[in-house]
């Protein structure tokens, strides 16, 4: 075996590990609150968060105290 034939499968034998690792990172951890938006989340994380807070009817009240 020739050293340029080596590190030509040394190289691919490094890199198929790390190529395997990227497939988990393809995949989208959705929340758990969230399913049933998957396919939102996928496109944009923020605006499922919003869809679901509005459907779950949750408000904020902000009470910033009596200053006198």
């Amino acid at each position: 075996m020739k050293r340029r034939e080596f590190m030509r499968l040394a190289g691919a034998g490094a890199v198929a590990p790390w190529l395997a690792g990227l497939s988990a990172y393809a995949a989208v951890k959705v929340p758990s609150y969230l399913k049933g938006y998957e396919t939102l989340y996928a496109q944009n994380p923020r605006a499922a968060a919003l869809q679901w807070f509005r459907e779950a009817r949750f408000g904020l009240f902000i009470h910033w105290g009596c200053i006198r």
